[in-house]
């Protein structure tokens, strides 16, 4: 049985190894707050506690001001964990990267540059990501006319290697 507490303890002493929380805080001021909040968001305030503060002391003040906060607004936010985002997985062809990091003639920016244009016309089509790399990259166009013959050539080596 995971126990809230002695997970908040480990969370703490991962982050401090040298230090514990004591007996009074952890059955006075931790059970408190998970009177009051769900066990995740109090687990969640000492990750961000710890993560932010250099201190042992130092985190655990933060931590109970971050509990006491969300206590007194109401405030019961939906854990980390439950905020991520699904994974969209781009159909890339490895090999592709791999030669665009290899081609030295490129700067690391243009190198760079050209992985961001090839996921983002894997995405949705060439046309968008040229525009998309003008607009949110400051790519200027005739650069992109480079980038893009570039790719083009990458992507057709690699399409002779997956034949031989």
């Amino acid at each position: 049985m995971n126990d809230p507490i002695v997970n908040i303890q480990d969370i703490f002493t991962d982050f401090f190894p040298d230090y514990n929380l004591t007996e009074n805080f952890c059955n006075y001021t931790i059970k408190e707050f998970l009177r009051a909040l769900p066990a995740t968001v109090v687990q969640d305030a000492m990750i961000t506690a710890c993560s932010k503060m250099k201190g042992a002391d130092q985190a655990v003040s933060y931590f109970c001001g971050i509990c006491w906060r969300k206590i007194k607004t109401g405030q019961q936010i939906e854990p980390i964990a439950a905020k991520k985002k699904p994974i969209v997985k781009i159909p890339v062809n490895p090999y592709v990267v791999r030669h665009i990091i290899e081609i030295t003639s490129l700067s690391f920016q243009d190198r760079r540059n050209l992985i961001a244009i090839y996921c983002l016309s894997c995405l949705s089509g060439g046309r968008v990501a040229c525009d998309w790399a003008m607009r949110f990259l400051k790519i200027p166009k005739p650069k992109i006319g480079m980038l893009r013959r570039q790719l083009d050539a990458v992507i057709a080596i690699t399409a002779k290697e997956d034949r031989l």
